[in-house]
């Protein structure tokens, strides 16, 4: 991502909360809309180095990551009743660095895209999952420095493309 624009902001302590998401989105995209755009993100990641190994587990990360956001988002409870048992530290999906964050970064903005969702939804989302990919970052990376991603910002950086939510398309 460029960091013309953006803001550099001393990463959060270890105790800061993961933020909540907008409950309107669950409301606006249904469960099936959001599993759809943590598929299509997933399907992005799986071609970068975040997941390009991950061939043997691949689908378990893909539910488990979209259990977590349907979750977080007020739906079912099929994060926290699938995946009590992991270890103590073992609750996020996926641990990266700041290199790492960008890249999921761009491809859930490209995934935001292609998944159709409203302009507001998209904002809300990401104004989720920004702060999110901070909690994402393994300990070290959250001790430096890092660039955060206002939605505006980002927004202005790709033009726009409008693409047909999933149940507007024809058949």
């Amino acid at each position: 991502m460029r960091q013309t624009y953006a803001s550099t902001k001393p990463a959060p302590q270890h105790d800061t909360a993961l933020p909540q998401p907008a409950q309107r989105l669950l409301a606006e995209c249904g469960e099936e809309g959001l599993r759809h755009l943590v598929q299509l993100h997933m399907q992005r990641l799986r071609h970068t180095a975040l997941l390009s190994r991950s061939d043997n587990c691949f689908e378990y990360v893909a539910q488990r990551v979209a259990d977590f956001v349907v979750e977080a988002c007020g739906g079912p409870l099929f994060y926290s009743a699938h995946h009590a048992d992991l270890q103590a530290g073992a609750g996020l999906p996926l641990l990266l660095d700041a290199q790492a964050r960008e890249v999921w970064l761009v491809q859930l903005w490209h995934a935001l895209d292609e998944a159709g969702l409203s302009t507001s939804s998209r904002a809300a989302f990401w104004n989720w999952a920004e702060p999110l990919s901070v909690h994402l970052l393994a300990p070290k990376a959250r001790h430096q420095h890092l660039t955060r991603y206002p939605y505006d910002t980002v927004r202005s950086w790709f033009p726009e493309t409008v693409h047909p939510r999933p149940q507007e398309q024809r058949h």
